[in-house]
Protein backbone atom coordinates (compact mmCIF):
# COMPACT_ATOMS: atom_id res chain seq x y z
CA UNK A 1 0.00 0.00 0.00
CA UNK A 2 1.46 3.08 -1.23
CA UNK A 3 2.10 5.79 1.60
CA UNK A 4 -0.59 8.06 0.61
CA UNK A 5 -3.26 5.66 0.78
CA UNK A 6 -2.16 4.58 3.83
CA UNK A 7 -2.40 8.45 5.39
CA UNK A 8 -5.94 8.77 3.80
CA UNK A 9 -6.91 5.64 5.35
CA UNK A 10 -5.63 6.69 8.55
CA UNK A 11 -7.16 9.79 8.60
CA UNK A 12 -10.42 8.07 7.74
CA UNK A 13 -9.88 5.78 10.86
CA UNK A 14 -9.11 8.58 12.93
CA UNK A 15 -12.63 10.31 12.21
CA UNK A 16 -14.67 6.87 12.50
CA UNK A 17 -12.32 6.78 15.93
CA UNK A 18 -13.62 10.03 17.09
CA UNK A 19 -17.37 10.39 16.12
CA UNK A 20 -17.78 6.43 18.65
CA UNK A 21 -16.97 9.22 21.02
CA UNK A 22 -17.98 12.67 20.23
CA UNK A 23 -20.49 14.42 17.84
CA UNK A 24 -19.65 14.73 14.67
CA UNK A 25 -20.10 18.39 14.50
CA UNK A 26 -17.78 18.94 17.35
CA UNK A 27 -14.79 16.78 16.11
CA UNK A 28 -12.42 19.24 14.43
CA UNK A 29 -10.01 18.97 11.53
CA UNK A 30 -7.36 19.05 14.66
CA UNK A 31 -8.59 16.45 16.58
CA UNK A 32 -8.34 14.20 13.03
CA UNK A 33 -4.84 15.17 12.59
CA UNK A 34 -3.90 14.48 16.46
CA UNK A 35 -5.54 11.37 16.47
CA UNK A 36 -4.40 10.14 12.68
CA UNK A 37 -0.60 11.38 13.89
CA UNK A 38 -0.66 13.76 11.10
CA UNK A 39 -0.19 17.51 10.74
CA UNK A 40 -2.51 19.75 9.30
CA UNK A 41 -1.02 19.93 5.86
CA UNK A 42 -0.73 16.76 5.16
CA UNK A 43 -4.40 16.47 6.29
CA UNK A 44 -5.03 19.20 3.69
CA UNK A 45 -2.88 17.60 0.81
CA UNK A 46 -5.65 14.37 0.91
CA UNK A 47 -9.25 16.26 2.01
CA UNK A 48 -10.80 19.96 2.20
CA UNK A 49 -12.60 19.36 5.19
CA UNK A 50 -14.18 16.70 7.54
CA UNK A 51 -16.96 16.28 5.48
CA UNK A 52 -15.14 15.15 2.92
CA UNK A 53 -13.46 12.75 4.83
CA UNK A 54 -17.10 11.38 6.38
CA UNK A 55 -18.00 11.50 2.39
CA UNK A 56 -14.75 9.04 1.74
CA UNK A 57 -15.70 6.93 4.50
CA UNK A 58 -19.19 6.10 3.72
CA UNK A 59 -18.15 5.60 0.48
CA UNK A 60 -15.45 3.19 1.57
CA UNK A 61 -18.17 1.55 3.70
CA UNK A 62 -21.23 1.59 1.32
CA UNK A 63 -20.17 2.52 -2.44
CA UNK A 64 -18.64 -0.80 -3.47
CA UNK A 65 -21.61 -2.44 -2.71
CA UNK A 66 -23.58 -0.38 -5.32
CA UNK A 67 -20.97 0.18 -7.53
CA UNK A 68 -21.46 -3.69 -8.24
CA UNK A 69 -25.13 -3.89 -8.35
CA UNK A 70 -25.91 -5.88 -11.57
CA UNK A 71 -22.69 -6.24 -12.83
CA UNK A 72 -21.89 -9.19 -10.05
CA UNK A 73 -24.54 -9.03 -7.01
CA UNK A 74 -28.27 -8.26 -7.02
CA UNK A 75 -30.12 -5.53 -4.45
CA UNK A 76 -30.70 -7.65 -2.12
CA UNK A 77 -26.84 -8.85 -1.60
CA UNK A 78 -26.09 -5.52 -2.02
CA UNK A 79 -28.27 -3.94 0.67
CA UNK A 80 -27.34 -6.61 3.00
CA UNK A 81 -23.93 -5.71 2.75
CA UNK A 82 -24.33 -2.51 3.15
CA UNK A 83 -26.66 -3.21 6.21
CA UNK A 84 -23.28 -5.39 7.55
CA UNK A 85 -21.08 -2.67 7.33
CA UNK A 86 -23.55 -0.02 8.65
CA UNK A 87 -24.08 -2.59 11.77
CA UNK A 88 -19.90 -2.92 12.16
CA UNK A 89 -19.82 0.98 11.98
CA UNK A 90 -23.03 1.47 14.07
CA UNK A 91 -21.24 3.92 16.48
CA UNK A 92 -19.97 6.05 14.22
CA UNK A 93 -22.26 6.29 11.95
CA UNK A 94 -24.87 7.36 14.49
CA UNK A 95 -22.75 10.60 15.10
CA UNK A 96 -21.68 11.21 11.43
CA UNK A 97 -25.42 10.74 10.37
CA UNK A 98 -26.68 12.94 12.44
CA UNK A 99 -25.11 15.94 10.75
CA UNK A 100 -27.40 17.39 8.14
CA UNK A 101 -25.19 20.03 6.61
CA UNK A 102 -25.50 19.88 2.85
CA UNK A 103 -21.61 18.57 3.11
CA UNK A 104 -22.42 15.58 5.18
CA UNK A 105 -23.08 11.93 4.90
CA UNK A 106 -26.49 11.83 4.99
CA UNK A 107 -27.41 14.27 2.12
CA UNK A 108 -24.70 12.80 0.13
CA UNK A 109 -25.97 9.35 0.56
CA UNK A 110 -29.30 10.23 -0.85
CA UNK A 111 -27.42 11.98 -4.07
CA UNK A 112 -26.08 8.67 -4.23
CA UNK A 113 -28.88 6.34 -3.91
CA UNK A 114 -30.45 8.18 -6.62
CA UNK A 115 -27.30 8.08 -8.82
CA UNK A 116 -27.15 4.33 -8.29
CA UNK A 117 -30.75 3.86 -9.03
CA UNK A 118 -30.26 5.60 -12.06
CA UNK A 119 -27.50 4.14 -13.39
CA UNK A 120 -28.75 0.53 -12.39
CA UNK A 121 -31.77 1.47 -14.51
CA UNK A 122 -29.71 2.94 -17.85
CA UNK A 123 -27.49 -0.29 -17.75
CA UNK A 124 -30.90 -1.84 -17.98
CA UNK A 125 -33.10 0.21 -20.70
CA UNK A 126 -30.86 2.25 -22.40
CA UNK A 127 -32.37 5.65 -20.56
CA UNK A 128 -32.83 7.67 -17.78
CA UNK A 129 -36.10 6.59 -16.20
CA UNK A 130 -39.43 8.75 -16.79
CA UNK A 131 -42.75 9.07 -15.18
CA UNK A 132 -43.61 6.90 -12.26
CA UNK A 133 -40.46 4.81 -12.07
CA UNK A 134 -38.26 8.09 -11.96
CA UNK A 135 -40.72 9.53 -9.37
CA UNK A 136 -40.43 6.69 -6.94
CA UNK A 137 -36.65 6.09 -7.59
CA UNK A 138 -36.55 9.57 -6.38
CA UNK A 139 -38.40 9.16 -3.54
CA UNK A 140 -36.96 5.97 -2.93
CA UNK A 141 -33.41 7.08 -2.76
CA UNK A 142 -34.61 9.14 0.24
CA UNK A 143 -36.26 6.38 1.75
CA UNK A 144 -33.52 4.31 1.01
CA UNK A 145 -31.39 6.45 3.36
CA UNK A 146 -33.31 7.23 6.05
CA UNK A 147 -35.01 3.82 7.04
CA UNK A 148 -31.59 2.70 7.38
CA UNK A 149 -30.49 5.85 9.29
CA UNK A 150 -33.26 5.00 11.46
CA UNK A 151 -32.58 1.20 11.90
CA UNK A 152 -28.91 2.67 12.70
CA UNK A 153 -30.22 4.74 15.61
CA UNK A 154 -32.53 2.03 17.02
CA UNK A 155 -29.47 -0.06 17.54
CA UNK A 156 -29.70 -2.16 14.58
CA UNK A 157 -32.53 -4.03 15.74
CA UNK A 158 -33.47 -6.47 13.87
CA UNK A 159 -30.29 -7.80 12.96
CA UNK A 160 -29.06 -7.61 9.16
CA UNK A 161 -29.86 -10.61 7.93
CA UNK A 162 -33.78 -10.27 9.34
CA UNK A 163 -33.83 -6.18 8.43
CA UNK A 164 -33.37 -6.89 4.94
CA UNK A 165 -36.36 -8.84 3.79
CA UNK A 166 -38.25 -6.03 5.45
CA UNK A 167 -36.51 -3.34 3.42
CA UNK A 168 -37.03 -5.18 0.24
CA UNK A 169 -40.73 -5.09 1.24
CA UNK A 170 -40.80 -1.52 1.04
CA UNK A 171 -39.87 -0.56 -2.35
CA UNK A 172 -42.52 0.36 -4.61
CA UNK A 173 -43.81 -2.56 -6.89
CA UNK A 174 -42.94 -0.55 -10.60
CA UNK A 175 -39.55 0.45 -8.89
CA UNK A 176 -39.38 -3.22 -8.11
CA UNK A 177 -39.95 -4.46 -11.47
CA UNK A 178 -37.78 -1.66 -13.42
CA UNK A 179 -34.77 -2.09 -11.42
CA UNK A 180 -35.17 -6.31 -11.11
CA UNK A 181 -35.15 -6.19 -7.48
Amino acid sequence: MAASDRTKRDIRQALTDLCETTSFEKVSVKMICERAGISRQTFYQYYRDKYEVSIAIQEEILGNNFRELGKTIGWREAYLNTFRQMEKYRLSMTTMQASRDVNAIMPTAERNSLRDFEQCYIARYGAKPTGLVAFQMYWFSRFATDVPAQWIDDGCNPPADEFIDYFITLIPKELREALDV
